[in-house]
């Protein structure tokens, strides 16, 4: 997490806006091409929040994702999982044990923290016609929260992030 200030006008609330430009310069001597144009993103007054960017046709978009993070207890995991990809316009995450399974999430949708056990555990991307297409296994810590993320094109590269 980034301790980051709401920029802007802040009204009576405490509420602003942080605006973000993306550019791009693979080249010193090239000047910079802007990727994303000034987007303003709403920050709350002690509200946690996660930012992803994706490339949706050559155009960089951004998404919030509020981080309502609550552990029931110390053998739990919190996992959530979003699709960046635009690729696959309906995806579903499941538990290769069955334990959990959502589907239906859409190119920057993404679902709620659920509980998963600790331990390592195997999930499952699948399409909008149920095929398994890409697979991730990692070892989960109890009162961690994690997103698992889908992005890149075709398939997809299936990875996570610990908050």
């Amino acid at each position: 997490y980034a301790d980051l200030q709401a920029g802007g006008q802040v009204d009576d609330t405490g509420h602003g806006a942080l605006t973000i430009t993306a550019l791009r310069k693979p080249f010193v001597n090239v000047p910079a091409d802007t990727i994303m144009p000034p987007t303003a993103i709403v920050l709350n007054p002690d509200e946690q929040a996660t930012l992803c960017f994706a490339d949706s046709m050559g155009t960089l978009v951004t998404a919030k994702y509020i981080d309502n993070i609550n552990f029931p207890n110390d053998t739990t995991a919190l996992v959530r999982f979003i699709n960046l990809t635009d690729d696959q316009s309906m995806v579903g995450l499941s538990s290769a044990d069955g334990a959990f399974n959502q589907g239906g999430v859409g190119f920057l949708q993404a679902t709620e923290f659920f509980n998963m056990p600790r331990g390592v555990n195997t999930f499952e991307v699948t399409d909008s016609t149920g095929a398994i297409f890409t697979t991730l296994s990692f070892d989960l810590w109890g009162q961690k929260a994690y997103t698992i993320y889908l992005s890149g094109n075709g398939a997809g590269n299936l990875d996570y992030f610990l908050h």
